[in-house]
C-alpha cells in the first residue's frame, strides 16, 4: 500500500521523470520501471537572493571579502556580460543547506548594478574542505519559458512494510 501511495503522489505532484507500468501488481511496479515517455513540469517559488556587484578581483581581495562575512561569486550565461558578485556567507548557507539544495533556482535583487537582478541557478559551489562553508560561488541566468536539464532532490518519507519488518533498504543513486 505505501508503494501505491507514494507512486500516486509521484503521479499526482508530477515529480517523477519515470512512468510506472501500472498493470503489474503494486508490490511489483517497482520492478517495472520503464523509460520516460512524457515530461513532467515541476514548479518552485523562487527564493530571493540578495548580492552586490565587486569590481575588483584576485586572491587578495577574495580573501579579504571572507574576512568580512561574505562569499564571492561569479554570474554568467544567456549571452550576457559576466559579473563578479558577493553574497552574504549566511544567506547563502542558508539558501544552500536549508532551501532547495546545491542547484537552487534564485531571483537574484542588486541595488548597486539592476542588470544584475533576474532569475539564476546555483551552477557550482566550491567548499573549505575541512570547514565545508562556501568559498566561490557560480551562477548561471536562466529564462523560466525555456525548459532546463538540472538536479532534482528527492526526500523519501515514511518507511515500507518491508523496512518495518527487517529489511534493507537500497538506495541507489546515479
Amino acid at each position: 500500500p505505501l508503494i501505491a501511495e507514494s507512486i500516486k503522489r509521484i503521479h499526482e505532484e508530477k515529480l517523477s521523470a519515470y512512468y510506472f507500468d501500472n498493470t503489474q501488481p503494486p508490490n511489483q511496479l517497482t520492478n517495472h520501471i520503464r523509460k520516460k515517455k512524457t515530461e513532467h513540469t515541476l514548479t518552485m517559488d523562487l527564493q530571493t537572493l540578495n548580492v552586490q556587484s565587486r569590481a575588483v578581483s584576485g586572491k587578495g581581495h577574495a580573501r579579504r571579502t571572507r574576512s568580512q562575512g561574505n562569499v564571492p561569486g561569479i554570474l554568467y550565461g544567456a549571452g550576457k556580460e559576466n559579473f563578479s558578485i558577493i553574497a552574504g556567507a549566511k544567506e547563502l548557507d542558508q539558501l544552500l543547506h536549508h532551501g532547495q539544495g546545491e542547484h537552487a533556482m534564485v531571483e537574484l535583487a542588486c541595488t548597486d548594478n539592476p542588470e544584475i537582478n533576474g532569475p539564476a541557478m546555483v551552477k557550482a559551489v566550491q567548499h573549505h574542505p575541512v570547514r565545508e562553508h562556501a568559498l566561490h560561488f557560480d551562477l548561471i541566468r536562466i529564462d523560466l519559458k525555456t525548459k532546463i536539464i538540472t538536479v532534482v532532490p528527492i526526500k523519501t518519507q515514511g518507511h515500507s512494510v518491508g523496512i518495518v519488518e527487517g529489511g534493507v533498504y537500497d538506495y541507489h543513486m546515479r
